[in-house]
């Protein structure tokens, strides 16, 4: 049984330092200016708060590593250490990387972007075949979320799934709306198939990690496993942490989840990134393809002010800097990158515990070491606002999406539904709301989104839109 004091001791198992060999090395000046101890520390607590098993943390400054370790065990029956070479799925940051074979064969010429897909990929439904790769990159779509459940492996089982999709897979008109959606980058990855005329595995293989030197990147559970691979993990209900089992595996979530990588080698894509495609000295990626990838493109409805979606990217404003940001959780691992190219900085986490478990704190410790920011400011307190019954009334409903939600009235007060879950609503702005988790004093927000006329279209939360059903599709 995995107990507290496991946590208490990850720094037992933390390893050396490690620096790639490929990189310069800073200079004895540079370590001493930046004292990374603090940053250790608070990696230590977070993962003993989160009852996390293990973490590579990977900073990057200019086109230098300086700081790479690992932290905790890859797995808590073997209590084998974590180091920065050690392997995990990397989740949704797989869409940065899928959208930059994108955009890289659109920077050759190979693909328009802001076309239709149906003129490069045959046996869509109407609906599907209208949407742009654009759309698709910024999750704009208007394709519904989804996370496979069924096991698939061959190479041609995305595009044979992709291909049985109907027209109900499109949630809204496309460019309405931004919605996160894993099919959505599924589509995106069987158009870089049939644009490059090869397997989407060997596509990414050709066009990014090997000009990248990604050697240990791979899409595929048999090829990771040869490496120092971590397991996944989960809390269960008895606050127990176990190894996920099975191991999360479907050919179809290749391109928005599946990839497995390490810090180290995710360190060459943010270097080359960070410094116009260049990698030790030579152009690994298009400057182009660099730019193109670090705008913005579409607004994400959020109570959180000026959150911007990229082509992979949650970009915002954090304390002065302009953040490029990924990261989610998922099949027992919890990875996120962050990168300030102003700065020429970014820093990598790797962990290997799904469930809201984020190393968030040690992130923006990074961020304090390394640059200059600006006061933190004050976080603004939510003042409850005053809901008529009409209005009350006009948000009742049901809400769906992946999975459905619903927004109750009862004795003149709102509540949302969610599973079994029953949380009272507050109304906290303009159309922006917060529900409180019963017996935590967890508060989690929301916004309604309404057609030009009032009339509520969609709940968006964890930035996913669900789209309120009439009385017919319910």
């Amino acid at each position: 049984m995995l107990r507290s004091s496991i946590f208490l001791c990850l720094s037992a198992f933390s390893v050396a330092l490690l620096y790639l060999a490929t990189w310069p090395t800073p200079t004895r000046a540079q370590q001493k200016q930046i004292d990374m101890s603090e940053l250790e520390r608070t990696a230590l607590a977070e993962m003993a708060e989160t009852k996390t098993p293990g973490a590579a943390v990977v900073v990057i400054s200019g086109d230098q590593v300086v700081f790479a370790k690992g932290f905790g065990v890859k797995n808590i029956e073997t209590g084998v250490p974590v180091t920065p070479e050690t392997e995990f799925r990397v989740g949704t940051i797989t869409t940065i990387f899928t959208a930059a074979a994108l955009v890289s064969l659109a920077d050759e010429g190979l693909v328009k972007l802001d076309e239709p897909i149906g003129k490069y990929v045959p046996g869509l439904s109407s609906k599907l075949s209208q949407v742009t790769a654009h759309q698709l990159l910024t999750h704009t779509a208007g394709i519904k979320e989804e996370h496979a459940a069924r096991a698939l492996y061959e190479v041609d089982a995305l595009g044979r799934t992709v291909r049985s999709w109907t027209d109900e897979y499109c949630l809204s008109v496309p460019g309405k709306i931004y919605s996160h959606s894993n099919p959505g980058y599924a589509l995106a990855g069987l158009l870089l198939e049939s644009v490059t005329g090869e397997p989407f595995t060997e596509a990414m293989k050709h066009r990014l990690f090997d000009p990248l030197g990604m050697t240990r990147t791979t899409f595929s559970p048999a090829i990771a496993m040869t490496y120092p691979l971590s397991q996944g993990h989960v809390l269960q209900q008895t606050g127990e942490v176990t190894v996920l089992r099975p191991y999360a595996q479907n050919s179809l979530g290749w391109p928005s989840g599946s990839l497995f990588s390490s810090g180290s080698d995710l360190a060459r894509f943010v270097v080359a990134f960070l410094n116009d495609g260049k990698l030790g000295g030579r152009q690994a990626l298009s400057g182009a393809v660099v730019s193109k990838l670090s705008d913005t493109y579409a607004d994400i409805p959020s109570v959180e002010e000026n959150q911007k979606s990229g082509y992979g990217w949650v970009i915002y404003d954090y304390r002065g800097l302009h953040l490029l940001t990924n990261q989610g959780s998922w099949a027992g691992f919890t990875p996120l990158i962050w990168l300030v190219p102003a700065h020429r900085f970014g820093v990598i986490i790797l962990s290997n515990r799904s469930g809201g478990t984020f190393l968030n704190k040690t992130a923006r410790k990074a961020l304090e070491l390394m640059l200059p920011l600006e006061p933190n400011r004050a976080v603004p307190s939510f003042r409850s606002q005053m809901m008529s019954d009409a209005e009350m009334a006009k948000y009742a409903g049901t809400y769906a999406n992946e999975s459905t939600a619903e927004i109750r009235l009862t004795n003149g007060r709102l509540f949302l539904k969610e599973g079994n879950l029953v949380m009272p609503i507050t109304k906290i702005g303009n159309l922006q709301f917060a529900v409180t988790i019963p017996g935590t004093s967890q508060t989690q927000t929301f916004v309604i989104l309404t057609a030009a006329d009032g009339t509520v279209e969609y709940l968006h939360r964890f930035g996913r839109a669900m789209k309120k059903l009439n009385k017919t599709e319910q």
